[in-house]
């Protein structure tokens, strides 16, 4: 299946954007739904190490995986190009909520 080079890169700038929202989310909220952790912090710090190292992995496999299939294809240029425009859609995002949020 042939993907729209120009698409790609907007559709995986929105699906991390959407990914750290919900981890936002629920880092925001984990108070509330567990309640706080005062007999064992370590417990707490654990969560919040596994949930980074995880969120790290699916950041990389949104924004890097069909580009290193790409790469490995020898469509080093193209690869490339999609890493490239993925990266300033999220720039756009950013700014965007940056934006948003000095307006309010």
């Amino acid at each position: 299946m042939r993907y729209k080079s120009k698409i790609i890169p907007l559709a995986q700038a929105v699906g991390l954007t959407v990914y750290v929202s919900l981890i936002a989310f629920f880092m925001q909220n984990a108070h509330n739904w567990f309640g706080p952790q005062k007999e064992n912090q370590m417990f707490g710090i654990m969560v919040f190490l596994l949930i980074f190292v995880i969120s790290a992995l699916v950041s990389a496999s949104i924004m890097l995986g069909y580009p290193t299939i790409l790469f490995f294809k020898g469509k080093k240029k193209t690869a490339l190009k999609i890493v490239l425009q993925s990266v300033g859609w999220l720039v756009v995002f950013l700014v965007a909520m940056i934006i948003f949020i000095l307006r309010k």
